[in-house]
């Protein structure tokens, strides 16, 4: 599962911009996530690589000490990503949610 922008790639303030208005948007509902993120985008968090990503592999959700799958994603996820993606002015190019088979 991957959240994904072309507008997301770059350093790791923009990913830390992007997941805290989708935290604030969540928040707002009453809904709280703990991603478990692998791939670039996770060593881009960490600030243990310095290129580009483009994307943000979710491959699990972390809830009261254990995980759950991140596939498929749950509405209310989809939805705030969708209203990130829109308040941010990101690609139109259908949802900022592509599942990857």
């Amino acid at each position: 599962m991957s959240i994904i922008s072309p507008r997301m790639a770059g350093s790791a303030d923009r990913l830390n911009e992007l997941f805290g208005a989708l935290s604030e948007h969540l928040a707002a509902r009453g809904r709280d996530y703990e991603p478990v993120v692998a791939g670039g985008s996770a060593l881009l968090a960490l600030e243990l690589i310095q290129r580009t990503t483009q994307d943000v592999d979710i491959v699990a959700f972390r809830q009261a000490g254990s995980l759950s799958k991140a596939d498929p994603l749950p509405p209310d996820l989809t939805e705030a990503c969708n209203r990130v993606a829109s308040d941010f002015g990101l690609s139109k190019n259908g949802s900022i949610l592509v599942r990857r088979p």
